[in-house]
C-alpha cells in the first residue's frame, strides 16, 4: 500500500530488462469506500541490476519518465483507469485515498 498510489500486485514472471507495454510487471489498485478494489493504473518495472546505465524506452514520445524505486526497479505508472490531474505517467496520483 503506497499513499497517493494504492495497492500494487506484481507479477514475478514478467519482471525482466524488457519493456513490453502488453505485459505490464504490477497492476496497482485502489480499494473503494464500499470495499472493493478497482484497477486504477498500469506500472512498469525493471530491475536497475538488469538496465544500470539507464531506465528502458517506453512509450512513443517524451512524456513517459522512469522513477526509481528504492533504488533497486526502474519504474513507470500509466493512470489509464483513473484520471491523474497531474498527467498519466506521473508517479503519484492525488485523487488516489486509501481506505
Amino acid at each position: 500500500i503506497v499513499p497517493e498510489m494504492g495497492y500494487h500486485y506484481l507479477k514475478m514472471d514478467n519482471l525482466n530488462a524488457t519493456f513490453e507495454y502488453s505485459k505490464p510487471e504490477i497492476l496497482v489498485y485502489n480499494k473503494e469506500e464500499n470495499g472493493r478494489m478497482k484497477l486504477v493504473a498500469l506500472e512498469y518495472a525493471v530491475p536497475i541490476s538488469l538496465s544500470p546505465n539507464a531506465p528502458p524506452s517506453g512509450f512513443t514520445g517524451s512524456n513517459d519518465v522512469w522513477s526509481v524505486y528504492q533504488g533497486v526497479l526502474w519504474t513507470l505508472h500509466a493512470w489509464v483507469w483513473e484520471y491523474n490531474p497531474d498527467g498519466v505517467f506521473n508517479p503519484t496520483n492525488p485523487l488516489i485515498h486509501l481506505h
